[in-house]
């Protein structure tokens, strides 16, 4: 990580003090400004810092953006502070202590707009942990919409929200969280015990409804078509503009998987069948008591509960060509890109991620944590976010290093889904929506303001009109 030094300046007691604010994104500065003057006969110590309000490129600082710096003085004297760390924006205070020995909280005020999405680096030349601040400034989100479902606790009342990303304000709200939802261009399209029903995202307000189908499953918005594992065994097709169903399959009850030319669907008896996207039979695949888990190329991948087994089968050659020993039934099998990962979550003795090849069956990286991993998760552009109940992991599916974590040591119980929009990532937990800087996994935001709020389903993000 690529540091670059600020000079601040602190005068206390007569005595001029440099220190650095660092802005962790950039090249080193040369040495000369880089050097830091020490003074050290002085008698006033700092003895922590922090933070308040939040920091967006483009957004002027107010009232609730500020520095608070703990100093314990021993004799008077008066104080300038001015903290800048190149980013568009700064902190100042000014004042005089006449009255010591006394711990003084200075507030310092926080002006002018940040110019980059980074991580500022605030000190007073000492590093310990509780000493410094570092404040993400998160991209830009003024133009954006967030779309959620939450619970109030203790009362259990359930709400479909649409809230501004930048400042959290409710442009709608309806008495109503649904089991299931998809966003889908301008449509919140959702599953209840009424039915299938599509929002306009934008109002909350009933676009088409589709009374006798209820989602079993989680639906998929796969080439601008909807599809729909409803809890009487079918397997629907449905034009999400405007509701109308265009093609149905029967006697569907387990497992789907989609394929780029074809649909594996998977019926009650176990048997393994495929269709194409207009809804035709193609072709029998395997008839066997198992679960399916998806395709790898030429290999489909299926699950043996009784023998506790992950099988990889030859879809040309038509046998068995690995399999994985010791998969339990509380283990997640994902296909996610080009590889199966296997997920096993214990409170007790933390979780584990095992990559493997989807076509040799040989593992390639085990990633191993002591958190509490849950069976949300998000893939894109290579890297794989897990959530726990302390926090989201990002790792790098090439190689399973873990790039960061989001706990700053505050957050417990994640429980909603996963999304990343731009540069930034979303996730909800009990009782937060948290948004975090995509790259570097810092949170830079949260609502609600207070703790009585359950986040239980993250739809999307959309653009303001």
């Amino acid at each position: 990580m690529n540091y670059l030094s600020h000079r601040l300046a602190l005068t206390l007691l007569g005595f001029s003090i440099l220190f650095y604010s660092c802005s962790k994104d950039g090249d080193p500065l040369n040495d000369e400004e880089n050097d830091q003057e020490e003074v050290t006969d002085i008698n006033a110590t700092l003895q922590g810092m922090e933070f308040s309000g939040f920091y967006h490129v483009g957004q002027p600082l107010g009232p609730e953006d500020y520095l608070k710096a703990y100093f314990y003085f021993k004799e008077p004297g008066s104080y300038n502070i001015v903290l800048n760390p190149g980013n568009g924006y700064q902190f100042t205070a000014s004042g005089e202590v006449t009255s010591v020995p006394k711990l003084e909280t200075i507030q310092l005020i926080g002006t002018g707009t940040p110019l980059n999405s980074q991580i500022d680096h605030f000190s007073f030349g000492d590093e310990s942990p509780l000493k410094t601040v570092d404040i993400q400034v998160m991209p830009d989100n003024s133009e954006k919409l967030i779309l959620i479902s939450e619970e109030t606790q203790h009362t259990g009342i359930k709400s479909t929200v649409l809230l501004d990303a930048l400042n959290d304000n409710k442009v709608w709200e309806i008495d109503q969280s649904y089991d299931y939802g998809i966003l889908h261009n301008s449509h919140l399209i959702v599953s209840s015990e009424a039915g299938i029903e599509a929002l306009d995202a934008y109002t909350g307000l009933s676009v088409w409804q589709q009374g006798d189908l209820q989602s079993s499953e989680e639906m998929h918005m796969i080439n601008d078509v909807l599809y729909v594992q409803t809890e009487n065994d079918l397997f629907v097709a449905i034009n999400p503009e405007n509701g109308s169903i265009i093609w149905t399959v029967e006697n569907y009850l387990r497992e789907v998987y989609f394929q780029e030319d074809k649909i594996y669907l998977q019926k009650g008896d176990y048997s393994i069948f495929t269709i194409d996207y207009n809804g035709n039979f193609d072709q029998n695949i395997l008839d066997e008591e198992c679960s399916l888990v998806g395709v790898l190329g030429e290999v489909l991948v299926y699950y043996k509960n009784g023998d506790r087994q992950v099988i990889g089968y030859d879809l040309t050659k038509q046998e068995q060509v690995w399999h994985i020993d010791d998969i339990w039934y509380n283990n997640q099998i994902n296909i996610i890109g080009n590889n199966l990962f296997v997920r096993l979550s214990d409170a007790f003795d933390g979780s584990y991620v095992k990559c493997y090849n989807g076509q040799s069956g040989n593992m390639d990286w085990e990633f191993s944590t002591n958190d509490d991993l849950n069976y949300q998760y998000l893939y894109e552009d290579e890297v794989l976010y897990l959530a726990s109940l302390k926090n989201t992991v990002a790792i790098n599916t090439a190689n399973g290093e873990q790039l960061y974590q989001t706990n700053n040591g505050y957050i417990s119980g994640l429980e909603s889904t996963i999304i990343k929009d731009g540069e930034t990532l979303y996730f909800g937990t009990i009782n937060k929506l948290w948004a975090a800087a995509a790259p570097t996994g810092k949170v830079g935001n949260w609502y609600p303001k207070k703790d009585n709020i359950k986040i239980k389903n993250i739809y999307g993000v959309l653009p303001k009109k």
